[in-house]
C-alpha cells in the first residue's frame, strides 16, 4: 500500500510537471467531507464524525495564465476602514468598479431573462427536457468535452483536516504543498482559478490579504463555484417563493414542504414550476397584459425572471462555456443575491 502512495505521488507530480511546461491551466479544487461511523451498540453519542479534506487539481488542455511580474495585479486593490485609518487592502472590493458594472446592466435591463432567450428556449417538452437542454449547449471550444469527465483531475490528498477557519486552510495549504512540490513550483509560473463554496473563499481571501508579496498562494484566484451559486440560488427561491411552492410542493409529493428542502426536491419544484409556465406563458399574458396587481407581478417576475435563470443557468449556459452568453446571466444572478439579500452571497465573487 506505500509503495502504491508512493508511486501514484511520483505520477500526480510527473502530470503536474507536464502541465507546467506545456503551459496547461489548472483548477484547484479543495473542500471538506466527513466520515460518519455509526456505533453498533446504543450509547450516549450516536455516532462518531471524522472531517477530512479532499485536494484535487483539474488539468485542462487550456493555456495557462502567466503569473504577472508585479503581484499587486493579481488581485485587486482598495482602502478600507481598520480602526479609525484607511489601510490598503489586498483581494477587497472596488467600489467604482461595482457601481460602474451595476449601472451598465441596470441601463441595458429592459426585458425579463426569458425575453432575452432565443425561441427555442421557449419550446421545452416536458418528456425530452434532458436531451433538449443538451441540444441547446453551443459550445465555444472544441474542450468542451473535458467538462464531462475527471479523467484529467489529479487527487492530491485526502487528509484528517477540518476547515472551518483561516488556520484550517492554511494548514490544508501548506499540506497541499508538501504532498506535491510541483503544484508550488506551478503557482511561481501561472494563475490558479481556485473555485469552491463560500468558506473556501471567504479564509482563502483573508489568506491571500495577509501574504508575503513573494508568497506562490498570490497565485491562487478563490471564487464561488458556479455549482454552489446554482444550488443556492435553488435554496432561496424556493423559501422565499414559499407561498407558491408549498402548494407546488403538496400538489406533486403530497406532503407539506419542509423547512429545509432537500435539493432533489428544490430541483424538481423548479422544473416543474418553470415547464409549466412554459405551457401557460402565452395564455396567461394574452388575459392580463400589463396588469400591476402587486401578486401578478411577483408570481409574473418569478416566471420570467427567477425561474428562467435558475433553470438554464447550469445545464445549459454554464456548460456550454461560452464566455458571451455567461457573463449577462451572472450580473443579472448578481442583482438578484443583492435583491435577496442572500446570506454571503450579496459580497462574494460569484463564478
Amino acid at each position: 500500500m506505500q509503495q502504491q502512495a508512493k508511486d501514484d505521488k511520483e505520477l500526480m507530480d510527473k502530470t503536474v510537471e507536464t502541465a507546467c511546461k506545456n503551459k496547461k491551466l489548472i483548477i484547484h479544487l479543495l473542500d471538506d467531507f466527513h466520515i460518519v461511523n455509526v456505533l453498533g451498540q446504543p450509547t450516549d453519542k450516536a455516532s462518531s464524525a471524522i472531517h477530512m479534506a479532499s485536494s484535487l487539481l483539474d488539468i485542462q488542455s487550456t493555456a495557462a495564465v502567466p503569473r504577472p511580474n508585479n503581484v499587486t495585479t493579481i488581485h485587486s486593490t482598495c482602502y478600507v476602514s481598520r480602526n479609525g485609518q484607511e489601510v490598503l487592502c489586498r483581494g477587497g472590493i472596488v467600489k467604482t468598479f461595482i457601481v460602474a458594472e451595476m449601472t451598465d446592466l441596470l441601463t441595458h435591463y429592459h426585458d425579463t431573462y426569458l425575453e432575452t432567450l432565443p425561441i427555442e428556449f421557449h419550446r421545452i417538452i416536458p418528456e425530452r427536457v434532458q436531451q433538449q437542454l443538451q441540444e441547446l449547449r453551443v459550445y465555444s471550444q472544441s474542450y468542451h468535452q473535458e467538462l464531462h469527465t475527471i479523467e484529467n483531475c489529479v487527487l492530491v490528498d485526502e487528509f484528517e483536516q477540518n476547515l472551518h477557519s483561516v488556520y484550517d486552510y492554511s494548514s490544508a495549504l501548506t499540506h497541499e504543498q508538501q504532498c506535491s512540490p510541483a503544484n508550488g513550483n506551478y503557482l511561481k509560473e501561472f494563475l490558479v482559478p481556485s473555485p469552491g463554496d463560500w468558506p473556501s473563499w471567504y479564509y482563502v481571501k483573508k489568506l491571500l490579504v495577509n501574504a508575503p508579496e513573494e508568497s506562490p498562494l498570490l497565485s491562487l484566484i478563490p471564487e464561488q463555484g458556479p455549482f454552489h451559486v446554482t444550488l443556492n440560488a435553488h435554496e432561496t427561491a424556493v423559501v422565499l417563493h414559499r407561498f407558491f411552492f408549498a402548494e407546488l410542493h403538496k400538489h406533486l409529493f403530497n406532503s407539506a414542504l419542509p423547512e429545509k428542502p432537500k435539493p432533489d426536491r428544490v430541483a424538481v419544484l423548479v422544473a416543474a414550476a418553470f415547464l409549466g409556465w412554459l405551457m401557460l406563458r402565452s395564455k396567461v399574458l394574452n388575459l392580463f397584459k400589463l396588469c400591476k396587481d402587486l401578486e401578478y407581478v411577483c408570481l409574473l417576475y418569478l416566471f420570467e425572471e427567477v425561474l428562467p435563470l435558475l433553470f438554464f443557468h447550469y445545464p445549459v449556459i454554464f456548460r456550454s462555456s461560452n464566455l458571451e452568453n455567461y457573463l449577462p446571466i451572472m450580473r443579472r444572478f448578481a442583482v438578484l443575491f443583492t435583491c435577496w439579500r442572500r446570506r454571503h452571497y450579496d459580497k462574494s465573487t460569484l463564478s
